[in-house]
């Protein structure tokens, strides 16, 4: 192995770690309110996410790899379910994210949203990296956790916001009565 190997391998961890973070984060923000079912999901029944995320790990890698295996045209629809597999991994990511950042706002309320949301993204990456420990157990606790979260999210109906009812007097002219 020579020194550019070891260079390779570390630029290639350093670019996945921060293209996850910044993934992490993008889907916060864009979809919120699937990232708080997420959130929800796992503050509420975390061992429940684990178990399906391992459930849905199993099926749809087992299934990417068996297509990828054929060859041809049936390989990109095995890349495609990996793809899609890895899209809700990262959404219950955001989850995952949102739920550190609320403990992180009950430490230090001077944390706006959007900062203890990338606070809570780069942690949930960092743990990862602790060697061992976050190789072989944070990581794919969080990967299971992600993924059933994930999934629990994509499944939940979108909850829609009551109708408010018509006032009679609009709320600035009683204002100004």
């Amino acid at each position: 192995m020579t020194f550019g190997d070891v260079l390779a391998i570390t630029l290639l961890i350093v670019v996945t770690v921060v293209t996850l973070w910044a993934g992490i984060v993008a889907f916060t923000v864009v979809f919120s309110r699937r990232a708080q079912m997420a959130a929800n999901a796992l503050t509420d029944t975390p061992g429940k996410q684990i178990g399906i995320g391992a459930l849905v790990a199993l099926i749809s890698g087992t299934l990417s790899v068996v297509l990828m295996g054929r060859g041809g045209p049936i390989a990109a629809l095995g890349f495609a379910i990996l793809a899609a597999a890895l899209a809700v991994a990262v959404l219950g990511s955001a989850g995952l994210a949102l739920a550190i950042a609320v403990r992180l706002r009950e430490l230090d309320a001077r944390y706006s949203p959007l900062s203890a949301t990338t606070r809570g993204a780069a942690l949930a990456v960092a743990a990862g990296l602790i060697p061992i420990i976050g190789w072989f157990f944070l990581m794919p606790a969080a990967l299971f956790a992600s993924l059933g979260a994930g999934f629990t999210a994509m499944r939940t109906k979108k909850q829609t916001a009551p109708q408010s009812e018509p006032q009679a007097i609009p709320v600035a002219a009683a204002a100004e009565m």
